[in-house]
């Protein structure tokens, strides 16, 4: 008698069983973004791996689309690693730590691909109305057919050239000359060129044509600033 009431039971608890697996798998979603001339773009056909935390082992593999969109189907909710297979610091791929949710779809926040920091500016000696400074910082994964200049923006909206492009070194480190900050600058500012716009200031340096720019050039993107306050 026990036996025949507890038949339905079983049933019911068996479909609920499958269902609740069924319903537990979960797509996640995100994008790669990159630097470009006039902003973010998408980081087109990136491979992506999503990884178990505890193992590291690659559990699924995509690539990006056009728009950077990546797109896993079918996870189990949980927390894993999100491995990015571009030159990031020291020549090892990204690694970011994601939660899928238990829910149909998990969006990621977009993922910049590419870095570029500053860690300070050395305060050198000083000379009549400014300062001169050393700027350092790190970097990782800049595009190949971009330069980046240090320039410095006045307190009056004008941006002033420093003397040329930064030296970038392959162990994510990246360091300027001397430059001479003059009164009234308030930021430094890390800017990506295109090689077109990187020949203009070349030329503009050799001819020592120090004159302002009123706006940045086009095909010109700000990437990195830092405050500075000359008085």
């Amino acid at each position: 008698m026990t036996n025949t009431k507890m038949r339905p039971m079983v049933a019911l608890l068996a479909v609920l069983f499958t269902l609740s697996s069924l319903t537990c798998a979960s797509a996640l979603q995100g994008k790669l973004e990159k630097f470009g001339p006039l902003g973010n773009l998408p980081a087109s056909f990136v491979t992506v791996t999503l990884n178990s935390r505890d193992t590291g082992k690659v559990i699924k593999t995509e690539h990006t689309d056009y728009d950077g969109i990546y797109y896993f189907n079918e996870c189990k909710p949980g927390i894993y690693m999100l491995k990015i297979w571009i030159k990031g610091p020291y020549g090892m791929p990204l690694d970011f730590g994601v939660s899928v949710l238990d829910q149909p779809l998990t969006n990621i926040a977009p993922i910049l691909i590419h870095s570029f920091k500053f860690k300070y500016p050395e305060e050198g000696q000083t000379f009549p109305n400014g300062i001169a400074i050393t700027a350092k910082g790190t970097h990782y994964n800049l595009p190949e057919d971009a330069f980046v200049w240090l320039v410095l923006k006045h307190r009056n909206g004008n941006y002033y050239l420093t003397d040329r492009s930064i030296e970038i070194n392959s162990d994510g480190s990246w360091k300027s000359r001397t430059i001479y900050v003059i009164e009234g600058t308030m930021e430094i500012l890390a800017v990506l060129v295109t090689r077109k716009v990187n020949n203009e200031f070349r030329l503009r340096i050799i001819s020592n044509n120090w004159l302002h720019y009123s706006k940045l050039p086009t095909n010109s993107c700000i990437i990195a600033q830092r405050k500075i306050d000359v008085h």
